[in-house]
């Protein structure tokens, strides 16, 4: 994947990056916790940059005009992740056609969900497979991530 994407979004993205793939060529005992950390803080942080509060807000009141239903949308106040997941997913048309966005939702959830246990666990739960697999499924994540703001009309001008 093209890092010149990521540092697009936000040049400070890249030691994040960096520190996954060291951590996960290193021989610290602590290497599935910092690859975890450095994945899914990337994940969230491209999340919120790619779909923001303004943009998801206008779709949602587009899209979902019964107030009722929106409430999945909200973690109190704040918007949550499938809200900005289904505003990239559901604003590309490709995706909608496809059927693909419940996957894609599915994928990145699944995603953090792991990374949160490995950050969370005491002792490595993850041998250099699973790290090394796990980052590529966040790298094809970013790709996704990205390439979805662009077909929702992203306000970054670095995506578009």
């Amino acid at each position: 994947m093209p890092l010149g994407l990521i540092y697009g979004i936000n040049p400070d993205f890249r030691s994040n990056l960096i520190g996954a793939r060291e951590a996960l060529v290193s021989s610290n005992p602590e290497k599935a916790r910092h690859v975890s950390i450095s994945l899914r803080s990337l994940l969230e942080s491209i999340l919120l940059n790619t779909a923001t509060n303004d943009r998801v807000i206008k779709w949602l009141q587009k899209h979902e005009r019964n107030s009722s239903k929106r409430k999945i949308y909200f973690r109190g106040k704040k918007l949550n992740r499938l809200s900005r997941l289904r505003y990239l997913t559901l604003s590309n048309q490709h995706n909608t056609r496809s059927g693909n966005s419940e996957n894609l939702i599915f994928e990145y959830t699944s995603l953090i969900r792991r990374l949160n246990k490995l950050v969370h666990t005491t002792k490595s739960a993850a041998d250099f497979q699973e790290l090394n697999s796990l980052m590529h499924r966040s790298e094809h994540m970013f790709f996704f991530l990205i390439r979805a703001s662009r077909f929702a009309g992203s306000p970054n001008p670095n995506l578009n």
